[in-house]
Parts: structure tokens; sequence; C-alpha cells
């Protein structure tokens, strides 16, 4: 229990630094170059091909970070509608929510609960780090939020995510412990009531 308390003020950390890394990039008038970032998936591809890919076809890329895995589309139409974006070489996300997964220094073979997991930018990161290694529990409060995270999950092909329709801030929060403990979590369940949605199976 207390790893988990420490787990929730370490993203509650992350997600101030993330808000204050967004506001200080609209302030100086940032804000297209900000909807054009993208992360690399590393389960894939590397950054280097894809910005060459892109360069290639006469859209300007380039790095502007020190995340690594960051690429910043400069000119041409939108990455979203690419062939690579659609085969999940990469996802639209910008490099503050890029910052958390490397900071954790998960290792394979980890449980990771993801409380705010939609679209699901941190939780496939997570994933892709740990080459598919961890088992990672993605939580969001609505459905058509959760349903992000699982299209992009597979779309990356990202092994090992558990959904769970969830208020992360409302315990009890029993119910993660209980399930990672016995490895349950092969079912999509609301916490409040501990009433289980319906059964997935393994995986995704």
């Amino acid at each position: 229990m207390i790893s988990f308390i420490s787990g929730f003020f370490f993203f509650f950390f992350f997600f101030q630094a993330e808000d204050g890394i967004r506001d200080l990039v609209r302030s100086r008038g940032l804000g297209d170059v900000y909807k054009r970032q993208a992360r690399v998936n590393t389960l894939r591809t590397r950054p280097e091909a894809v910005v060459d890919a892109f360069r290639k076809s006469g859209v300007q890329v380039e790095k502007r970070t020190a995340v690594p895995e960051e690429i910043t589309f400069t000119e041409g139409p939108p990455p979203a509608r690419s062939k690579r974006f659609q085969e999940g070489d990469f996802m639209m996300q910008d490099p503050a929510s890029m910052l958390p997964p490397h900071l954790m220094e998960t290792a394979a073979g980890e449980w990771i609960l993801d409380l705010c997991a939609a679209p699901g930018g941190k939780t496939t990161h997570i994933a892709a780090l740990t080459g598919g290694g961890t088992r990672i529990v993605a939580c969001d409060l609505r459905a058509e939020r959760l349903r992000q995270v699982r299209e992009h999950a597979a779309r990356m092909a990202c092994p090992g995510i558990r959904l769970i329709l969830a208020d992360g801030g409302r315990p009890p929060y029993e119910i993660y412990c209980r399930a990672i403990d016995s490895g349950a979590f092969a079912e999509v369940a609301v916490a409040g009531s501990l009433r289980v949605l319906r059964r997935t199976g393994p995986g995704i």
C-alpha cells in the first residue's frame, strides 16, 4: 500500500509539471507546434527512421526536445492521416507527457496502475519502454475515453495492457490491490460498485 500511495503522489506531481509546461508553450505562441508533436513507437521502429521516411516524402520533421522519442512535424499534411500513423509507428503526443514514463524507470515484470489513462499516451509509452514486459492497468472514468486507450494500444501493438472503467479519484483502491495479487485483470470492472461489466480475456 505504501508503494501505491507513493506512486499516486508521483503521478500527481508530474501531472502538475505537465500542466506548467503546456501553459508555458501556449503562452509563447507555440500552440501550432504543440499540436504537431509526436512520440515514435519504439516497439515498431526508431525515431530516425520515421524522420527520414517523412523527409523523403517531402514532409518536414525535426527533433525539438531532448526526449528520445519526440519528433515535431513543422510542415505538411496532418500526420494522423499518414500510413505510418495508421500502422502504429507513432502517436500524437506532447513531450511533457513523455517525461513521466522515463522518470519512472519501470522494469519489465512490474505492475503499473494508470489512474487517468486516456487517451493512452503514457500507457503505451510505458509498454514501449519496457518492450511490452510490464503489466499495465489502464483506468479511466468514461467508457468512450477508455476505448481510445484500447484503439491506440491495438494500433501500436502494445501488449500487457488491461482496461478498467473506474474513477481514479475515488476509493476504494482495494480492488486494484486484490486483482494485482491474484493476477485477475482479464476483466473490465467498475470500482465504485465492484461490479464486473464484461470479461475480455487476457490482454486488451
